[in-house]
C-alpha cells in the first residue's frame, strides 16, 4: 500500500513530511481510476516497481498564501519513495517548498529531503513568485538539488544510495511537530517539465489525485497534464 509523502517539521521549524498520509492506498499501474483522491496530497503519481527511477525532476512557481489561520501551509514539491530494504522499510528523497502561515504571517521554506532527512536549513531565502527547480539522482549517492531559478540560488544535499520507486509531483501536506497543519486559500500553482529519466510524466500515464478532507469536500485540484509535462493545481476549499 502506497501513500504519498507530508512534508513535516520538527520542534516547530517547518519542514517537508517524508511519511504522505492518505485515504488508502495509491492505484497501481494499470488499475488507474481517471481521479482518485488522498487527504494530504493534491497532483500525480508515477510508479516504476520494476524499472525504478534513477532522475526526477520538475520546475513549479511558488503560490501565494493568504493567512485567514494562526497556521496552516501546503508543499508544492517532488517527493519520491525508494525501494523497501531488507527491514521492509523504505525512505523519501525530494522536497519542495513550505508555504505556510505562523500567527498569520506568510512563511515561505525551501526543505531539500534526502533519504528520509529534511533539510530546513534556510540556505536559499524563498519568496512568493519565485520560480523552483528540483532535482533527484540516484547513483553512488542520493542527491537532491533545490534551485531558486528567479534569484540562481542553489540548495544541494547528498545521502546514501537508494533506489527510485514511486514519484509524487504536486501539493504535499505541511506538519509542525507531528500536527498536520489546515489549508488557508494559496494562488493557483503552474508545474512544469515534471520528468522521470528524462521521460515527460505523461507518458507513464500517472495516476491524477484530489485532495479531500474526511467528508470527500474538495480542498485541492489538480489539472489534466498539458504537454506531457504540465499541470496546475488549484485551491478549492480550506479545512
Amino acid at each position: 500500500m502506497v501513500t504519498p509523502a507530508r512534508l513535516i517539521a520538527v520542534a516547530g521549524v517547518i519542514a517537508i513530511a517524508s511519511s504522505l498520509t492518505g485515504t488508502g492506498a495509491l492505484a497501481s499501474a494499470g488499475a488507474h481510476a481517471a481521479v482518485s483522491t488522498n487527504r494530504t496530497f493534491a497532483g500525480y503519481e508515477v510508479s516504476r516497481p520494476t524499472s525504478h527511477i534513477s532522475t526526477a525532476t520538475v520546475t513549479f512557481v511558488v503560490p501565494t498564501i493568504t493567512c485567514k489561520k494562526n497556521s496552516s501551509g501546503v508543499g508544492p514539491s517532488i517527493l519520491i519513495q525508494s525501494t523497501v530494504n531488507k527491514h521492509n522499510v523504505y525512505s523519501d528523497s525530494g522536497g519542495g517548498i513550505a508555504v505556510t502561515c505562523q500567527n498569520k504571517q506568510p512563511h515561505y521554506l525551501a526543505l531539500p529531503i534526502v533519504d528520509g532527512t529534511n533539510y530546513n536549513d534556510n540556505n536559499v531565502p524563498i519568496a512568493a513568485g519565485d520560480k523552483i527547480t528540483l532535482d533527484v539522482k540516484y547513483a553512488k549517492t542520493t542527491q537532491v538539488t533545490l534551485t531558486d531559478d528567479t534569484t540562481k540560488q542553489v540548495d544541494k544535499h547528498r545521502g546514501k544510495a537508494s533506489v527510485g520507486q514511486t514519484a509524487f509531483f504536486g501539493d504535499s501536506g505541511v506538519e509542525v511537530n507531528h500536527h498536520g497543519l489546515g489549508l488557508d486559500p494559496f494562488t493557483t500553482t503552474a508545474f512544469s517539465l515534471a520528468k522521470i529519466d528524462g521521460r515527460p510524466i505523461g507518458k507513464d500515464k500517472p495516476q491524477r489525485f484530489e485532495w479531500v478532507d474526511n467528508h470527500k469536500v474538495v480542498l485541492i485540484t489538480a489539472s489534466p497534464i498539458s504537454h506531457q509535462d504540465q499541470f496546475t493545481t488549484r485551491f478549492k476549499n480550506s479545512n
